[in-house]
């Protein structure tokens, strides 16, 4: 029976036995480090972002339409500032400018820079703050944002706010469920975290190697309550 199977089964004890035969520690050390996986997929995506903004061009615009113009110059300077200084490590800097011009949306790649700047310093404020942004703007939240809106709230500790926005995902991902899950472990729910799991189980969704990654260590917190 495999691990999969088990867990939905509620089989922790015997799950930990396989775990001592099966895994060795440097794996384990290995993809636990959840940041290295999520920056590495956020910084994919941003470039992936920037490569779709570029192919699409700039389009013809209006040109007699000036005021239009330096409208739209005006705000990419302001998303590149604000993407710059997240880039950076200046967090409480790019929020500060998004106050300071929030009339408009941001685009993705954007929101994607502070979301990660967010998981980083696990700012929850902030990231409450962008959530507001993106939902006051009725920015769609279609793949890669909605996924790493969850995970950024999840892992702030807003467990409640990255479920609800989980739940109203068109398209619910491996990498928002184990993002969920995450949030759940960090904040030291580890039998939320196996619920959880069971239920993504249930939705149609395989996990993978990082999602079991997060469920070793919810079955080691779990344990450590015990003893």
């Amino acid at each position: 029976m495999g691990i999969s199977k088990l867990l939905s089964h509620g089989s922790i004890g015997r799950v930990l036995l396989l775990l001592r035969r099966w895994i060795a520690d440097a794996i384990h050390n290995f993809f636990a480090n959840s940041f290295l996986y999520h920056s590495l997929w956020i910084k994919a995506c941003i470039q992936g972002y920037e490569l779709m903004s570029k192919s699409h061009g700039d389009g013809d615009g209006d040109d007699d339409d000036d005021h239009r113009q330096h409208q739209c110059h005006h705000h990419h300077h302001h998303e590149k500032n604000i993407h710059m200084l997240c880039e950076n490590g200046h967090l409480d800097e790019a929020m500060e400018a998004l106050h300071h011009d929030a009339h408009m949306p941001l685009s993705v790649r954007v929101y994607l820079s502070l979301l990660k700047a967010c998981c980083k310093t696990k700012a929850l404020h902030h990231a409450k703050h962008v959530c507001t942004h993106i939902t006051h703007h009725h920015v769609q939240l279609s793949g890669f944002l909605g996924d790493f809106l969850v995970m950024a709230l999840a892992k702030c500790g807003a467990i409640s706010d990255a479920s609800r926005i989980s739940e109203t995902l068109m398209v619910r991902t491996v990498f928002s469920w184990t993002g969920l899950i995450s949030g759940f472990v960090e904040n030291g729910r580890g039998l939320d975290a196996i619920r959880l799991h069971r239920h993504m189980i249930r939705d149609g969704h395989n996990p993978d190697r990082y999602t079991f990654s997060t469920l070793f260590k919810a079955i080691g917190s779990i344990r450590d309550v015990k003893a």
